[in-house]
């Protein structure tokens, strides 16, 4: 009479097939893991780069419809520009830095926030150039993102610069 043995897996291939399943798990959840933190650094980037469009376009529209920049004095620098507007409801028309955003008052209307709620803005500097008959304002100003956590991977930052004439 033959006897019949039933394979059965040894401890060895248990360990081995186990090791390898736990890999194959620990590559997925990783990928998934860099691809999330990859599109989470690309929204940001996209956010920051947006918001800088905005500022320098409402920066762009204040300085080309004033007649004068007010202050800071020609040559001269500050985290203030006030522009005196060919629109007497606007006048006088002030962009300046409080507390990590960008505000734009016109008259004496009331101060609105030029960039994004998750948006900080740091480091402004308008610098009033050019000559008593043609004037300008060069301005810098970096941008970051609101950290959600205190991850390194969520921060980002930038920073913008050029020069906008006055139209006369």
């Amino acid at each position: 009479m033959k006897i019949k043995f039933k394979s059965a897996l040894s401890m060895v291939e248990i360990t081995l097939y186990t090791a390898i399943l736990s890999t194959l798990l620990f590559a997925i959840i990783s990928i998934i893991f860099l691809t999330y933190q990859y599109d989470f650094s690309n929204d940001q980037i996209i956010i920051i780069d947006r918001n800088a469009q905005v500022i320098e376009d409402q920066l762009r529209s204040s300085v080309i419809d004033a007649q004068s920049i007010t202050s800071p004095s020609l040559t001269q620098s500050s985290s203030i520009v006030v522009l005196q507007s060919q629109n007497l409801s606007s006048n006088p028309t002030t962009i300046e830095l409080i507390a990590n955003d960008l505000v734009i008052t016109k008259g004496t209307s009331t101060a609105e926030q030029i960039n994004s709620n998750r948006v900080l803005v740091s480091n402004v500097i308008f610098t009033h150039i050019g000559t008593p008959e043609r004037s300008g304002l060069q301005y810098q100003f970096s941008l970051a993102s609101e950290q959600v956590d205190s991850s390194i991977a969520n921060a980002y930052s930038s920073t913008y610069q050029g020069i906008i004439w006055l139209r006369i």
